[in-house]
């Protein structure tokens, strides 16, 4: 399932009444990022694309200090401009991840 960031950060309750999404992509994330990382839904996840939103390592530490991504087994951050700090961030981030893409 793909949606935009803001869909979803507004939508989430709804979504997951409707059906038990485990993968999901999100697009237009970056100026949201905060609000996403404070979206308790984000548990209820399996797999999260990020890919491509440049959320830089401001968003990696958002969603490095965010509870609600532990429950994640697969992170794609490619292509977000993580630059050495955003790499740092998501390396020392408590997720217990089995697939991290920060390329």
């Amino acid at each position: 399932l793909s949606l935009s960031g803001r869909v979803f950060i507004s939508l989430s309750d709804g979504l997951f009444r409707t059906a038990p999404v485990r993968d999901l992509r999100l697009v237009a994330v970056q100026p949201f990022v905060g609000e996403l990382a404070r979206t308790a839904n984000l548990a209820k996840l399996d797999r999260l694309d990020l890919s491509g939103n440049r959320i830089g390592p401001d968003g990696v530490r958002a969603l490095a200090a965010s509870p609600h991504v532990a429950r994640l087994r697969a992170l794609n951050l490619a292509r977000n401009d993580l630059g050495s700090d955003g790499v740092r961030a998501g390396a020392a981030a408590a997720w217990r991840l089995a697939d991290l893409d920060v390329s």
